[in-house]
Formats: structure tokens, C-alpha cells, sequence
């Protein structure tokens, strides 16, 4: 219906270099593409199909839509790689059941009921925390940061990242 802009777009196209990623971007930030879908009524009248471009799609696609459109215009959305994929996600699904299974073993877990019965009890209406000695920002004097780094004990960071070990003796 714009044989004119279908000229264009593919001038464009051969400009940038057959560059998918250039010739997408072109098209998603458009006027056209990012106009609003409200529609007046004369508008409405004078061209009631949009064959105009004059206004953006009633409906936006799903951002999944959205996605699998992009994996497939940059040849990542084929049935081999959609396999090696699923198999990829799989095998690591499974290794990350059978890791978490173990540490569940561990765990003695309680009922949510016995839980709750046995909830240390708090009563923070009363509760007054104390006031600190000092309030405000206190400037340290200059001190390497390698003199600090042996002081410091990393491990808690570490655990919580799951590396295993003390350090500086990872």
C-alpha cells in the first residue's frame, strides 16, 4: 500500500549494510511505529482502515512476542538451537534439584503451625533503643586500603556468594 516507503526501507537497508540489528532499530523508533493509538472521530472518518499510518495498532504484542520476534530475525529462534537449549536448561534444572534436594535434607524443617507456636515473643511497644554516643559523619584519617583489606574478614561475603573456604585462603 506505500510503495514508496517500502523504496525507502529497503535503500535503508542495503545502506546500513544488510545490518538487521540497525534496520529494526530504525523501525521501532520511529514516529510511526511509536504513536499513540488513540484515534479521533474525523480521522476515524477520513481513513477508517489506517492505511494512512496515522495512528499506532489498537493491540501491542506480549513482550514473549516480542522476544521470540527478535530471536528469530537475529537466527537464534530454530528448532536445533531451541533443542540445545531445552537440553541445556534441563541438564542445569536437574543439577540445581539435586543440589538443593541435599540441602533440604539437612534442615530439620517444623510445621508452620509449631513454628509460629514456638516464636520468640517480642513486645516492641515498650521497646526504647539507645541513643549513640555520636551522631553525625566522622572522618577517618587517610588509611591504605591495603591495610584495611587484612583486616577484614571477607568470609561472611563469600559464604553468602556459596565460595567455600576462609579467606584470604580460597
Amino acid at each position: 500500500t506505500h510503495p514508496e516507503l517500502l523504496d525507502w526501507l529497503a535503500r535503508e537497508f542495503v545502506r546500513t549494510g544488510w545490518d538487521v540489528k540497525a534496520f529494526v532499530r530504525l523501525l521501532v523508533t520511529s514516529r510511526t511505529y511509536r504513536q499513540d493509538s488513540v484515534v479521533s472521530p474525523a480521522l476515524l472518518e477520513r481513513d477508517p482502515e489506517n492505511r494512512l499510518l496515522a495512528r499506532g495498532p489498537r493491540l501491542r504484542l506480549d513482550a514473549e512476542v516480542l522476544r521470540d520476534q527478535a530471536l528469530a530475525i537475529g537466527g537464534l529462534l530454530n528448532p536445533r538451537a531451541r533443542a540445545e537449549l531445552d537440553a541445556a536448561n534441563r541438564r542445569d534444572q536437574a543439577e540445581l534439584r539435586r543440589e538443593h534436594a541435599g540441602r533440604r535434607a539437612i534442615a530439620k524443617l517444623l510445621p508452620i503451625g509449631e513454628a509460629r507456636a514456638r516464636a520468640f515473643p517480642t513486645d516492641w511497644t515498650s521497646y526504647a533503643p539507645p541513643r549513640p554516643a555520636f551522631l553525625g559523619v566522622r572522618a577517618i584519617p587517610e588509611i591504605p586500603l591495603s591495610d584495611l583489606a587484612e583486616i577484614v574478614d571477607w568470609s561472611p561475603l563469600f559464604h553468602a556468594w556459596e565460595i567455600r573456604g576462609r579467606y584470604p585462603k580460597l
